[in-house]
């Protein structure tokens, strides 16, 4: 089950990754990815997301 909160999916990864003997250094830079459950689209289906005061952004699949 996929969390809704990327500070859930950092601390996953960084447990993961101690347990191999990996530790993250200073001034990296880590992407989570997505936290959401992904949406079923199919041919001629318009997604649209609101990000707030940053605007709107849109796909149409082909």
């Amino acid at each position: 089950m996929l969390s809704p909160r990327p500070r859930i999916a950092l601390t996953w990864l960084v447990n993961e990754l101690s347990g191999l003997g990996i530790a993250l250094q200073p001034g990296q830079v880590v992407i989570t990815g997505t936290c959401v459950t992904p949406i079923a689209v199919e041919a001629g289906d318009e997604v649209v997301g609101d990000l707030g005061r940053f605007g709107r952004v849109s796909v149409r699949f082909a």
